[in-house]
């Protein structure tokens, strides 16, 4: 772990937490790709603020960030990585995404439930009771990586799901999940619909699982 940002307010109301799976090289570069032309196709914009990641937790908490690192290190030590199945484009509310929830079986993929549930535990008692729309909560999890995010207009996501899925094969169909990252994410007006608009983020720590056993 390094720190990259040395002074992160967890107080300041534009703050917000996201512990995030880093994708494989080859998913990360398509991902990057499909952002851009999301973006000059649709005017999509949101997605393509982010890093490509698939997403463990979003949070607030008033606890130094370094706390929250502290609380996830252990979960992560000696954890062996795995295998994601890329199972292609769906809707995801009002966002268009690809599916890595599900194994080869179409079951949900345990190993990731599993570093979900684990990381959950561990930052629960770091995360505010009161929580907006925006907080990580542990439920209804689904692991997806976001291609289109709150399209805008929504009558676009039917669309922007055919073309999505005509570009398929979106990255490799299974890749090694062996990083997790910690961010610090801003936004000058969480409340706002354009929340996205002033979005800014920077990389606090990195984690390298094991090489699978």
């Amino acid at each position: 772990m390094s720190a990259t940002v040395p002074d992160v307010d967890p107080l300041d109301p534009r703050i917000r937490f996201g512990l995030y799976l880093r994708l494989a090289p080859r998913m990360a570069q398509e991902i990057a790709a499909t952002h851009e032309l999301m973006l000059r196709q649709f005017g999509q914009t949101r997605a393509g603020m982010y890093m490509p990641h698939a997403t463990i937790g979003f949070f607030r908490s008033s606890v130094p960030w370094e706390a929250i690192a502290d609380a996830v290190t252990p979960v992560l030590h000696g954890r062996p990585a795995f295998i994601v199945q890329n199972h292609g484009p769906m809707h995801h509310g009002n966002s268009v995404v690809l599916d890595i929830h599900h194994d080869d079986d179409r079951q949900p993929n345990p190993e990731l439930l599993a570093l979900h549930d684990d990381a959950h535990r561990a930052i629960a008692p770091l995360i505010p009771v009161e929580r907006d729309r925006f907080d990580w909560t542990g439920e209804g999890f689904h692991a997806h990586v976001t291609l289109a995010q709150t399209i805008r207009p929504p009558w676009l996501r039917d669309e922007i799901l055919a073309f999505a899925r005509n570009l398929e094969p979106i990255g490799p169909r299974r890749f090694l999940a062996d990083h997790v990252h910690l961010y610090v994410v801003r936004s000058e007006d969480w409340g706002s619909a354009d929340w996205s608009d002033t979005l800014t983020w920077d990389l606090l720590a990195s984690w390298r699982l094991e090489a699978p056993r």
